[in-house]
């Protein structure tokens, strides 16, 4: 096989050890071939929808319904007493998804960081930070004889956020990053950086990170579209390792990279590419 000239990180990795690829990775329930794959499949193999899906459930038999693999993997780990940190930057996934009754659920964090509840005097009424908390923790306060069952919650779960942006602020403030990040990747995984680098503040020893790269999609001028967002692919991921090895976390963590499928090999009338099968992993 052979590596696009902007993905030079890729083979460093790869000439030192540290990586590898799979290759011709995909969904399948059960061996087809271009003859009956559309009746003898129980997903739609072309789709970015359900193959995204997928890729994040990795159950083609729903044996495990509603989880995602780091889900799963997070709850062993949690049923030996590890403490686990779910994380989606920017947005989080099925992927990230564990079992209900373990009662955890998947944290957000921008890539700039948490928003401040609040961080600003209402321009209405000129109520400080201070007394507009007063008035949101007294709405949601304790429960009274008439309170619903949905409401405690979505106040509980509210109180909660709050308290753990504000926990989050604290120590991020003090965490930055030896390395330089550039680019929409870069901002993602400089976040997973810096919060590996709190771990202890935040308490937890076994992490799942969710980051999300899109935009590869090109059914016209692939070529010209592909360069710049394998530029921005390998800047990202250039960095994360130098700062892995600056955190000595480099042999601590493991990343890999998915997608729904590949792309045809021949080209399209319109110097794109279309769907294809399997896909290449790193």
């Amino acid at each position: 096989f052979g590596l696009h000239e902007n993905l030079r990180i890729f083979k460093s990795l790869y000439d030192y050890g540290h990586a590898t690829f799979f290759a011709n990775m995909g969904h399948l329930s059960k061996p087809v071939t271009k003859d009956n794959y559309f009746t003898e499949t129980n997903t739609q193999l072309f789709s970015h929808v359900s193959m995204m899906r997928e890729a994040q459930y990795v159950d083609a038999f729903r044996e495990q319904a509603g989880t995602g693999v780091l889900g799963r993997m997070l709850d062993v780990l949690q049923m030996q007493d590890f403490a686990v940190g779910p994380v989606g930057i920017d947005k989080s996934g099925a992927m990230l998804d564990g079992r209900q009754d373990l009662s955890r659920s998947p944290d957000v964090v921008k890539h700039s960081g948490p928003d401040d509840f609040f961080p600003w005097t209402s321009p209405s009424n000129q109520l400080s930070k201070e007394a507009m908390t007063a008035h949101f923790n007294a709405v949601n306060s304790a429960s009274t004889g008439n309170s619903g069952m949905f409401g405690n919650h979505w106040s509980q779960a509210f109180v909660d956020s709050v308290n753990m942006t504000a926990e989050m602020l604290d120590f991020l403030k003090e965490t930055s990053t030896t390395a330089s990040f550039t680019g929409n990747l870069g901002s993602q995984l400089e976040m997973v950086a810096r919060l590996i680098k709190a771990r202890n503040e935040r308490k937890v020893n076994r992490d799942a990170f969710l980051v999300q790269l899109g935009g590869f999609d090109h059914h016209s001028a692939m070529k010209d579209n592909l360069d710049p967002k394998f530029t921005d692919l390998n800047t990202g991921i250039k960095s994360f390792y130098e700062e892995m090895g600056f955190q000595n976390m480099f042999e601590s963590v493991t990343l890999v990279i998915g997608s729904e499928f590949a792309r045809t090999i021949t080209p399209n009338s319109g110097e794109g590419t279309d769907h294809a099968w399997g896909g290449n992993y790193f």
